[in-house]
């Protein structure tokens, strides 16, 4: 008997330990957890800026945990590279997800003047995305101003808007440069004059360039004379001019052999990319990384010739993602140490840290990349790592971010 309480009690500690054990080495698979914890870790890092973090909350909104993106905008929300914050930011990335309703509620919830900001993000969006209506029935939500432009009735897009206030002229204006980015530039025009009296002539000159940069001014000044305004057919037409007159006074710079350089390696052109910036102070890394992809032997033997510790370390790194978008993680790692070793003090990397866990994750799942994502040595590193591989979990074949 007493053997058997022995036993029953060597059994239970045995388990009581194992189970310790497993929850102590418990691989979270969520990746929501893993973002929750990725934040911990940026914040750990005393005088860092927000550059992993602002990756984490982009993500955290892009994937919908709306709520954790809303507090980790909070975190830092005014030192935020955000012209309205961040918490406007993931108002707007919830309608671009399509969740127009919920981002509206999110908008409702932001202390003035956050809550305008967030509802004028939501009819951009929509407006962006050609539907009009939408983005017209969201900016009916905002706040009535006094409308003192002397706006006319508008016809945009088989729509009628008596009078517009400001936050519908705002909603015509981007649905214009939806029209603009569509390529339909008589489409656009036709908006633009419309919304012009009571709007500020920037849609207008973007409507301008578009023509001159497609050489298409011929065109834009016939469509400018079945204009029915006038006033807005003499504006345009001054734009018109303007960049006509511009074009037959600009000048030729020479490109420096770094230029030449670059432009050779954009089209394959690798030997004589090489060769332009042979004895000047060019960076090899700009040919060697655009060469890796297609020869990562010849590559690497072009940087090793560099004597800049900061040319090498930039060539390592961009060696190292271009691995980790191949799939070829022994590599990636290989390039990231010898990044590391270059002991340079400029190159990408959070970045390069955030693709390899990527890769990692991609080919071998979470586990092990997470043990090796929570031993990077900062809290930068194994944030940016944990967020590459939230970002694997949540989308297996993503476009790493630039």
């Amino acid at each position: 008997m007493r053997l058997k309480i022995v036993f029953a009690a060597a059994l239970a500690i045995g388990v009581g330990v194992g189970l310790t054990v497993w929850i102590r080495n418990r691989t979270p698979v969520s990746a929501q957890e893993i973002l929750r914890e990725a934040v911990a870790a940026g914040r750990s890092t005393p005088g860092k800026s927000a550059e992993p973090l602002l990756e984490i909350f982009n993500q955290q909104a892009a994937q919908g945990y709306y709520d954790d993106a809303m507090a980790t905008a909070r975190l830092w929300d005014a030192d935020a590279p955000s012209r309205y914050g961040l918490v406007v930011d993931a108002v707007r990335i919830r309608a671009e997800n399509g969740d127009v309703r919920g981002a509206t509620l999110m908008a409702k919830g932001l202390v003035a003047p956050r809550n305008v900001w967030g509802t004028e993000a939501i009819a951009a969006v929509q407006a962006r995305r050609g539907d009009l209506r939408g983005a017209l029935e969201t900016s009916a939500l905002l706040p009535v101003l006094i409308n003192d432009s002397g706006c006319r009735t508008v016809r945009v897009g088989g729509i009628e808007i008596n009078g517009p206030l400001p936050g519908a002229v705002q909603a015509i204006e981007e649905f214009g440069a939806h029209q603009l980015e569509s390529g339909d530039l008589e489409g656009a025009l036709h908006t633009a004059e419309q919304v012009r009296p009571c709007s500020t002539p920037s849609l207008l000159s973007r409507i301008a360039d578009a023509f001159f940069e497609q050489g298409k001014l011929k065109q834009a000044r016939e469509l400018a004379s079945h204009m029915a305004d006038r006033k807005v057919v003499a504006e345009f037409s001054k734009m018109l001019d303007q960049r006509e007159r511009s074009a037959a006074t600009f000048s030729v710079v020479e490109p420096s052999p770094c230029d030449v350089a670059r432009y050779d390696a954009e089209l394959g052109r690798f030997t004589e990319a090489y060769h332009s910036i042979e004895g000047t102070r060019c960076l090899v890394s700009d040919v060697a990384i655009k060469q890796y992809p297609s020869d990562p032997a010849a590559a690497e033997k072009a940087l090793q010739k560099s004597s800049n510790t900061d040319d090498q370390a930039l060539g390592m790194a961009g060696f190292a993602r271009a691995a980790a978008r191949k799939g070829d993680l022994d590599g990636a790692l290989r390039f990231l140490t010898a990044a590391q070793v270059a002991g340079a003090n400029d190159w990408p990397q959070t970045a390069v840290v955030r693709d390899v866990a990527w890769a990692w994750t991609i080919k071998e799942g979470p586990r092990s990349a997470l043990r090796w994502a929570r031993s990077r040595p900062t809290g930068s590193e194994r944030a940016s790592a944990l967020l590459g591989v939230a970002q694997a979990l949540a989308h297996p074949r993503p476009r790493p971010t630039p």
